[in-house]
């Protein structure tokens, strides 16, 4: 309960409490993300914490609209393509069994399907 004109309830706990600081960095992040620019500014002045944590905020919002622009490029550039090349399609990977006495790795050998006899 908040007495009236007070900023502590009667437990003494103060009624603010900085919550972003107690969540993992990733969440903290992602609560400010959920921010409009000007709300976001403002999260510069509240503490050095908060001003990381924007500034961060800022920068990874500034990357992902950056990615997203190249990724609507690529798939344009993409959709104008319509086929398939014919060696890539017969390239298939191999996966090749050890037996578990075995310590080797052994890599992934690529085959070419034509070569198969199925």
């Amino acid at each position: 309960m908040v007495v009236p004109g007070s900023s502590e309830s009667l437990s003494g706990v103060s009624r603010h409490r900085d919550f972003i600081c107690c969540l993992p960095v990733d969440l903290s992040k992602r609560v400010l993300g959920l921010l409009d620019g000007p709300s976001l500014r403002r999260c510069l002045r509240v503490s050095q914490w908060w001003k990381r944590l924007a500034k961060e905020t800022v920068e990874e919002i500034k990357y992902r609209h950056q990615f997203q622009i190249e990724i609507e490029e690529m798939t344009k550039m993409w959709s104008s393509i319509k086929r398939v090349s014919p060696t890539y399609a017969n390239i298939v990977e191999v996966p090749i069994p050890i037996e578990d006495d075995e310590k080797v790795d052994v890599e992934v050998q690529k085959v070419n399907e034509s070569t198969l006899h199925l």
